[in-house]
């Protein structure tokens, strides 16, 4: 109960000794309620009690309500200096960890040269006699990175953390300080890495002797570019040129392994089957009904089961649009319930979702790290972890949203 709130009930009371009784009921709630409790409302609901006793109030029960009166200030008491030495702690805690990231910005260059990095830069023709410069890159992005993530989980958990609001700001003032210094360089070093494997793919693709090498060779290098550009640290844009100059280079291979093959009797490919379903069944989503469209989304669960693991993971994002309407029709049949028990609905089915495309993105990270994909296969599945990873982001906010509001 609110300081605003116990004020009009006081209004709407009478006698001294219910407005006592109100006020150390609105008391002892400020300090049992749920999460940390409200001294503030406290202090001020306290204030307002105390004139109450000096009201024409007969002794013993002047003496029992000042008692309960006495009994809930100790109590305050008590848990604000248990309080205080739990924030104590977790501030003596950050302010640890602000100082580790303040020494280590101190001690960066012995942090790039003691970084430990994994790039395959053997053989690789096209950067011949740069493959030190590469890796002094790259272990400075693995420092530079571990401090951003640092650096962005302690802000959050200052943020979140309950203490003084004088020690809060210049907790969060240094850790700007170590942001400034640390963000900008890493952004610049994408940069460098960028321009300069980018001048190189350019280079090996103008480069008539190089594209002229026996075919095994060549399609070593370009395998080997493919798996050092996943590795690198390159910006987005450079990423994405970077496929599409390599992907031509795939493209000129393929002239030389024209070989003819006796013609085969067409068999149906089981996946195209099953995607075409899949796509016949999501054209048609909108105009089927929960039961239909759950009913159906089972049987192609059930399906994909003959298929291999990477296999499985290829259609399953065929049937992301099926499963998003399926939670839209989900969530809207939940607009009948009560508000309350609605919003409870909407969580539970919103955290089930988010499980959901979590398992997803881990299956496809999975495939990523354990198969030997080609450079279009590869990119796919980025694509789709992206995609994914912006569905999730979406829910999360939602999630969020829906909690602050119960």
């Amino acid at each position: 109960m609110d300081n605003v709130k116990v004020r009009e009930k006081l209004a709407q009371t009478g006698e001294a000794e219910e407005k006592i009784r109100l006020c150390l009921e609105a008391m002892a709630l400020s300090l049992s309620g749920e999460g940390t409790p409200h001294f503030r409302e406290f202090w001020q609901i306290k204030q307002l009690c105390l004139p109450y006793f000096k009201e024409a109030i007969t002794p013993k029960m002047r003496s029992l309500l000042w008692a309960k009166y006495i009994e809930l200030s100790k109590e305050a008491k008590r848990l604000k200096e248990i309080l205080d030495e739990e924030s104590s702690f977790t501030v003596e805690q950050i302010e640890l960890a602000v100082q580790a990231i303040e020494r280590d910005l101190q001690v960066k260059q012995a942090l790039f040269e003691q970084a430990g990095v994994e790039l395959s830069l053997d053989g690789v023709i096209s950067i011949k006699g740069k493959e030190e410069v590469y890796r002094n890159w790259q272990k400075q992005m693995a420092v530079l990175s571990q401090l951003c993530l640092k650096i962005n989980g302690l802000r959050k958990e200052v943020l979140n953390t309950e203490m003084r609001v004088r020690i809060k700001n210049q907790i969060l003032a240094r850790l700007s300080s170590c942001a400034d210094e640390v963000f900008p360089a890493r952004r610049a070093l994408i940069q460098e890495i960028s321009s300069s494997f980018s001048s190189d793919i350019k280079q090996f693709v103008g480069d008539p002797e190089l594209l002229a090498l026996p075919e095994p060779e060549l399609r070593e290098e370009l395998k080997k570019l493919q798996h050092l550009a996943q590795q690198l640290t390159l910006s987005a844009a450079t990423f994405g040129q970077i496929r599409e100059a390599l992907s031509v280079c795939w493209e000129q291979l393929k002239p030389r392994r024209v070989v003819s093959k006796p013609k085969k009797e067409h068999v149906p490919d089981p996946k195209a089957v099953v995607v075409q379903k899949i796509e016949g069944v999501v054209k048609n989503r909108e105009q089927m009904s929960e039961e239909e469209l759950a009913h159906i989304h089972r049987e192609l669960k059930t399906e994909l089961d003959a298929f291999s693991s990477l296999d499985q993971q290829m259609l399953l994002c065929y049937l992301q649009p099926l499963e998003e309407e399926l939670h839209r029709k989900k969530i809207e049949s939940f607009t009948r319930l009560p508000e309350s028990e609605q919003l409870e609905m909407i969580l539970i089915q919103h955290e089930a979702r988010r499980q959901e495309i979590k398992k997803q993105i881990e299956g496809y990270r999975k495939i990523l790290g354990g198969s030997n994909l080609d450079f279009e296969k590869a990119m796919l599945y980025r694509e789709m972890i992206e995609k994914e990873k912006n569905g999730l982001e979406k829910l999360e906010e939602e999630i969020e949203a829906i909690e602050e509001k119960i």
